[in-house]
């Protein structure tokens, strides 16, 4: 077993909140990624890797789903920050960090700004060296189309949804 504080334990306790995740436990799923965070803070803060870009994007997605959304905005902002840093443009962390961030403006009713992220975030998507993600590129289209109807631009957001079908 690996003492208290080994990074293997910071691992762990991310993959524990991840499960609760999926499960739909968010209040747990907070709790673990939480402990991982003060864990990773207290005794690995040098430590930039893809591993804490999940975790801090987890952390997003459970806030929102708690419907916290400036605290969700909080820990995006920052996942997506680390993944332009560390990872090649193109990479999906950040393409999927430029879309959780829309997925936040939206929920908070700011469709403009949402829309705005999930462009950089289809942007981002056909920025691969080798060949963008269709079904990643499918669900940006998709939340495009919604911030478009949201705002009664129909048409616009029709021509985002036909993009989304092909």
């Amino acid at each position: 077993m690996f003492p208290n504080g080994h990074i293997s334990t910071v691992k762990t306790l991310s993959k524990i909140g991840y499960i609760y995740y999926l499960k739909k436990d968010y209040n747990l799923a907070f709790d673990y990624f939480s402990k991982c965070m003060t864990m990773r803070e207290t005794l690995f803060a040098d430590i930039h890797d893809v591993t804490l870009i999940s975790t801090l994007t987890y952390v997003s997605l459970v806030l929102t789903k708690q419907q916290q959304n400036s605290d969700s905005l909080i820990y995006s902002m920052h996942a997506l920050n680390l993944s332009k840093t560390l990872l090649p443009i193109g990479h999906e962390h950040i393409t999927d960090c430029y879309t959780n961030i829309g997925i936040v403006y939206r929920k908070k009713g700011d469709y403009i700004k949402a829309f705005e992220y999930f462009e950089k975030a289809a942007q981002n998507n056909n920025a691969k060296p080798m060949q963008p993600t269709p079904i990643r590129l499918a669900r940006i289209y998709d939340n495009m189309d919604i911030c478009l109807c949201c705002q009664s631009d129909d048409e616009h957001g029709l021509n985002y949804r036909m993009a989304a079908d092909k």
